[in-house]
């Protein structure tokens, strides 16, 4: 069965979001690289779920769960079958993995996270 790995947070203005999150949580956040994108990678402790913060994808997007698969390409093959969308190619993460933004039949965007650390820039 597969799991939320991650969940990202969106928004408008990330250094105000780190600011926010890190003040009223005492969260470790800091920059990652991730391909060229900006990304924050959230430290919440050792027992939470991981995170980040990046600018948003689409308005009204708040967040954003990844939930983690044994294959990406498989995972894609089924969310297609089952009337849900890729909203674009698969991303190399370096350090971490493969990832696919998705769209549910509900319009709801989630990603598929395909764990491979080797995966190197």
């Amino acid at each position: 069965m597969s799991r939320i790995a991650h969940i990202e947070l969106h928004a408008d203005d990330t250094e105000r979001a780190v600011e926010f999150y890190s003040q009223v949580f005492g969260w470790i956040i800091h920059p990652k690289s991730t391909g060229g994108e900006e990304y924050h990678l959230i430290l919440a402790g050792s027992d939470g779920i991981a995170g980040g913060i990046r600018p948003r994808l689409k308005p009204g997007v708040a967040a954003v769960p990844q939930i983690q698969v044994d294959s990406v390409d498989e995972a894609a093959i089924k969310v297609t079958a089952n009337g849900g969308k890729l909203l674009g190619p698969k991303k190399k993460i370096p350090g971490t993995g493969f990832l696919i933004y998705c769209q549910d039949t509900e319009g709801n965007l989630f990603a598929i996270l395909e764990k491979s650390y080797e995966v190197k820039e």
